[in-house]
């Protein structure tokens, strides 16, 4: 996939419920196990049955922006993760 021009890596999250979900105080990392690293902003909802992008585009700044969410880090092709922390960890 390509996100404004550049091939970039994405994480995909998906909500198997019938109810929307949301994502407020939770946050994600790449590449590294700590919380905080990309915090998901207020009216971050996954819909009910539904699926949210992240991309992880180091060559584009960190968005917020509904729809565009970007940590601005890419995830490492050798040995990268991600990490998804609940609002208690963060």
């Amino acid at each position: 996939m390509t996100n404004a021009g550049n091939a970039a890596d994405y994480i995909e999250l998906f909500n198997p419920s019938a109810q929307p979900f949301s994502l407020l105080g939770m946050s994600l990392s790449v590449n590294s196990a700590e919380p905080g690293q990309y915090a998901f902003p207020a009216g971050a909802i996954i819909p009910a049955n539904g699926y949210m992008v992240i991309w992880c585009d180091g060559l584009r700044p960190v968005s917020s922006i509904e729809g565009a969410y970007n940590t601005g880090r890419s995830l490492n092709g050798e040995s990268g993760g991600a990490y998804l922390f609940n609002a208690l960890a963060s």
